[in-house]
């Protein structure tokens, strides 16, 4: 967060939220069912996330996937990739 530019104060305050502390854990009905990727190093998970992508298009064609992404604040971004099963 330093090396984006955030304020210590920015930082603590966020270290400090609940949704910190929450998103800082898998929820239990993700577990062993979820990919994460870790976002410490934006080019190394724009690669992971390439990856990922690719080995899903290998997959047999029964998945269906939803992708939201945006800015929350000034150098803060979310990619939220949801990945459903066909029936």
């Amino acid at each position: 967060m330093l090396k984006r530019g955030d304020s210590l104060e920015a930082i603590q305050k966020r270290i400090d939220s609940p949704e910190y502390r929450r998103d800082m854990q898998l929820p239990e009905e993700l577990q062993g069912r979820a990919t994460v990727i870790n976002n410490d190093d934006w080019e190394h998970t724009k690669q992971k996330l390439i990856n990922f992508i690719k080995e899903l298009k290998k997959q047999p064609k029964r998945y269906q996937m939803k992708v939201n992404y945006g800015k929350v604040k000034r150098n803060d971004y979310y990619l939220e990739v949801q990945i459903f099963e066909q029936n």
